[in-house]
Order: structure tokens, then C-alpha cells, then sequence
């Protein structure tokens, strides 16, 4: 993305890639049609990290086309945000209904996992309960307070249950 100023080249448009910013980009009409995986990752890797998935996108996974969405977020006192202390730089990616996109996804998610990034709970993502609680200094705290809140455990669905249970 020209805004990261990854590259003193002006915007270009290849083949199989176009870098500009990202009004220049992103098209106007937005049909949520795609899953999508995002990741909150602390700021001073952004660059680093932004580098390191389109090196992925344009080697590996050459047929994952959606652009990478990339902005700035500042930290938060929130104990379960992605942002919990810590200005981030939001990096997520996509893949439409239908592509197996799987491996990508996963592949992405390590990437990710090296800059001791965090997901967005809304979003696709690959964290167990001891990712949790690397990952999130609050996590013991919350889960506790989850416990004394809701003892039966009303408002845990399975995929919540292996996180907080």
C-alpha cells in the first residue's frame, strides 16, 4: 500500500498487483461476499509484517487476489481487545465463498503469529486457550470474571467455551 510507504515507487499497476492508496483501490460498491481473517499487530512490525504477506501473496498463494487491508489503531485499557495496550497496525485478508483458501488463511495466521499479533474476535482465527493467554496479559482476569458472571456458562457457544470456558 502507498500509504505504508513501502516503496518510494510511484503507484503502479502489474499484472497481478497494483500499489496506490487505497481510495485508488478498494472499489466503491461494497458486497460482503468473503470471509476474512484480521489481525491486530503491534506497529512497530507493521511494515514488516505487511512485507512479509505480500511475499506470501505474490510466491505461494498466487491465486489469493482480495487486497490486504491495512490501517492504524490505537491502544486501548480494554483487557480482550486486539489493541490492549498497544497502537496496532490492523492487517487482515480474504478469501471468496467457494476458493479453498485454507492453506493461505493459515499461512497468513503464522506470519502473524511471529509479530505476536491479535485477532479480531469477529473474524476468522486459529487461537487455542493457551494462544489466548499468551497473547492477552488480561486473560486469566477475564475468564474469571466470565466464571463469576455467568457460572452456567449461558452466553459460551463451543468455539467461545475453548477459549474461555
Amino acid at each position: 500500500m502507498k500509504v505504508m510507504d513501502i516503496t518510494e515507487a510511484p503507484p503502479t499497476e502489474g499484472a497481478f498487483e497494483r500499489i496506490a492508496y487505497s481510495s485508488d483501490i478498494y472499489p466503491i460498491e461494497y458486497v460482503p461476499n468473503f470471509h476474512e481473517l484480521e489481525y491486530a499487530v503491534p506497529a512497530e512490525h507493521g511494515k514488516d509484517a505487511l512485507r512479509d504477506v505480500r511475499e506470501l501473496m505474490l510466491t505461494k498463494h498466487t491465486n489469493c487476489i482480495y487486497p490486504i487491508e491495512f490501517r492504524f489503531t490505537a491502544g486501548d485499557p480494554a483487557w480482550m481487545s486486539p489493541f490492549h495496550q498497544q497502537d496496532s497496525v490492523t492487517l487482515s485478508v480474504s478469501g471468496g465463498p467457494g476458493i479453498d483458501y485454507w492453506d493461505y488463511l493459515r499461512d497468513v495466521d503464522a506470519i502473524l503469529r511471529r509479530y505476536n499479533s491479535r485477532p479480531h474476535w469477529g473474524k476468522m482465527h486459529f487461537l487455542d486457550a493457551e494462544d489466548v493467554t499468551a497473547l492477552y496479559p488480561k486473560a486469566e482476569d477475564f475468564r474469571a470474571l466470565r466464571r463469576q458472571m455467568d457460572p452456567g456458562g449461558v452466553f459460551l457457544n463451543d468455539h467461545l467455551r475453548a477459549l474461555f470456558g
